[in-house]
Order: structure tokens, then C-alpha cells, then sequence
């Protein structure tokens, strides 16, 4: 996909330069069916709020990782497993809302079940283990 990860979501989004260039050799293979596999949780998440997404943080790079404060040093965004991201508008702008929405989406099975975090602004999801919750501050 030359564009992005899925229909609508781009390589800039993720943080990771489109496959095709060549900096992607930089990377290995595994971001990118990382990020593939993110973005359809997304889609589906995209889809079920009726709602576009704004990506907040993707793929970081361990030297941007490490300039976060309070960032886990195994976080998911070192693979691209792992985004924080918003519903821009409707019933599951919240963060609390959306948390609700992708429980739900995963109770139902339409989504794997995985990490799962609720900010004052914003929700984080990856692909790690099943069942992880937790609520945190925005940086």
C-alpha cells in the first residue's frame, strides 16, 4: 500500500517513512506488518464511532521514546504496536467513551483484545498482551 498502513491512515501518521522510499530499508519489515495490523484495529474503531481519527503518537523511534516523560522503556510504539490516539467528533470523542466503544468492539470480537489506556485526552491501544488496562495523564 503506497499510501499507508489501510485506507485511511498514512505512513507520516505511523511515523514511518512509506515503504517504498528508500529509508525504509532502515526499518525492518516487521514495523510495517506492525502498523498494518494497527491500522485495521483502527479502521474498525474508525468505523464504529463514524468518526475520523487523529493519530497523536504511532511508531517512535527509541531516541524520541526516551525524550518523553514517564514512557515505558519497552513501550509499543518502539514496534509500532502501540498508538494513543483521539475520535475527533460524536458520542466516543471522550477518552472515557472510547474506551467504552473499543471494550466493547473487543468483547464482540471484532477487534483482538490487547493494551488498552484511557488519558485525559486521549486512548492508547497496541497489540501486547491481552486484558492490559490502565488510565494515565496526558503529557
Amino acid at each position: 500500500m503506497k499510501g499507508g498502513p489501510s485506507r485511511h491512515f498514512t505512513w507520516e501518521e505511523v511515523g514511518l517513512p512509506a515503504p517504498t522510499t528508500p529509508e525504509a530499508a532502515h526499518y525492518a519489515s516487521a514495523l510495517f506488518r506492525n502498523a498494518r495490523e494497527m491500522a485495521q484495529r483502527l479502521e474498525v474503531v474508525r468505523a464504529a464511532a463514524d468518526s475520523p481519527i487523529r493519530v497523536g503518537s504511532w511508531y517512535r523511534s527509541p531516541a524520541v521514546n526516551a525524550l518523553i516523560d514517564d514512557a515505558a522503556t519497552r513501550s509499543t510504539h518502539l514496534e509500532a504496536k502501540g498508538v494513543d490516539f483521539e475520535i475527533v467528533r460524536g458520542p466516543y470523542a471522550a477518552p472515557a467513551a472510547t474506551q467504552e466503544l473499543v471494550e466493547a468492539l473487543i468483547r464482540a470480537g471484532a477487534i483482538p483484545d490487547g493494551g488498552l489506556g484511557r488519558y485525559d485526552r486521549h486512548t492508547h491501544l497496541d497489540s501486547g498482551p491481552a486484558g492490559r488496562r490502565w488510565f494515565g495523564k496526558s503529557s
